[in-house]
């Protein structure tokens, strides 16, 4: 299995493990019953386990609580098992949009954990009465303090069922822009252009308002505005934006580039050049854009206008004060 391949040096320290932990207890077991300590050690192990307690009206037993525990043991390697062999085996030989493996994995994860804590609820011994006193605690317990908690839990489903982002995605909320990296139980992940990743509660990117880029496509619009002299040609200008998006390799030709003179200014023409590339191309081919312009309008003799501004100095009162004692001074040097 290619899976197994990938990742031989970790299968091969868990088979060690495994064995190791197999043939320590064998060991151990024929250790015991060499010594007559077996039997003896089974009796008090029985004993202990059929020992009961009583918590805020619930009786349980110890072997409950384990039968339990190893319950939710199964339950957490079961659960890590089915998730490597969908994400390594299954996912990337199956044609899926990207990202609805990750929401495929996380449903199916919760549908595993699901049963596994109804089981060691049964494990441990619980009736449908007990179970009703325990879901009406947790009831209060969500109604004093855990609403957050329960809300971003649900908003987590939301994302994973009705997809309005998905792992993969580039979004842009009110304080953050990057990339999705993860949609857990309680938050998301996003890793943010500049490296760091930020963990966000999905009840705030389910409440309230984000910009998806990546949704339905992977392209992207530039927008380069730019003012020209008064005397230009708009013609020329506009032959000039569309000639330079059409040439360049990685601008799509549907749409089509399109350009349009937008209105006048002080002192300006004002133009758009509207080019459609693909979103990881946005920086790169915007930059290249800007630079092309500016070298066409420039062989074309066309100006690009720069703002004049008035500029007043005012000189302090220590200035003034040593430039009338320097004036004082002088005047005194040049009489006879």
């Amino acid at each position: 299995i290619s899976s197994v391949e990938r990742h031989r040096v970790f299968f091969a320290r868990r088979s060690l493990f495994v064995i190791a932990s197999v043939a320590f207890l064998l060991w151990g077991r024929a250790a015991l019953d060499r010594f007559q300590i077996l039997d003896p050690l089974k009796r008090w192990t029985a004993s202990a386990l059929d020992a009961s307690f009583s918590l805020g009206g619930l009786d349980i037993s110890v072997g409950g609580v384990g039968g339990a525990v190893v319950v939710l043991l199964l339950t957490w390697l079961l659960a890590r098992s089915v998730r490597f062999l969908l994400r390594e085996e299954i996912l990337p030989r199956v044609d899926v949009p990207v990202g609805t493996g990750h929401s495929i994995v996380a449903v199916i994860d919760y549908l595993i954990w699901g049963l596994g804590l109804l089981s060691s609820a049964a494990a441990a011994g619980l009736n449908t009465t007990q179970l009703t006193v325990v879901f009406g605690a947790l009831g209060v317990g969500i109604g004093f303090g855990l609403q957050n908690i329960v809300g971003n839990f649900v908003s987590g489903l939301i994302l994973i069922f009705e997809r309005p982002i998905k792992v993969g995605d580039r979004i842009e909320t009110s304080e953050h822009f990057g990339v999705v990296t993860g949609i857990g139980i309680r938050a998301s992940i996003i890793q943010k252009f500049d490296g760091s990743e930020v963990v966000v509660p999905n009840s705030d990117l389910v409440a309230k308002e984000l910009v998806n880029w990546t949704r339905s496509d992977m392209t992207r619009r530039i927008d380069v505005k730019l003012r020209t002299d008064l005397g230009s040609d708009p013609r020329r200008v506009l032959e000039i934006l569309r000639a330079v998006a059409e040439e360049h390799p990685r601008t799509l030709r549907q749409p089509t580039p399109s350009a349009f003179m937008t209105g006048f200014g002080e002192s300006s023409l004002e133009f758009r050049l509207l080019v459609w590339v693909g979103v990881d191309d946005f920086l790169s081919v915007s930059s290249e854009l800007n630079i092309r312009v500016n070298e066409e309008l420039a062989k074309a003799g066309i100006r690009i206008p720069v703002p004049e501004r008035d500029v007043t100095v005012r000189s302090t009162d220590a200035e003034s004060e040593r430039r009338a004692a320097a004036s004082l001074g002088a005047g005194h040097r040049s009489e006879p």
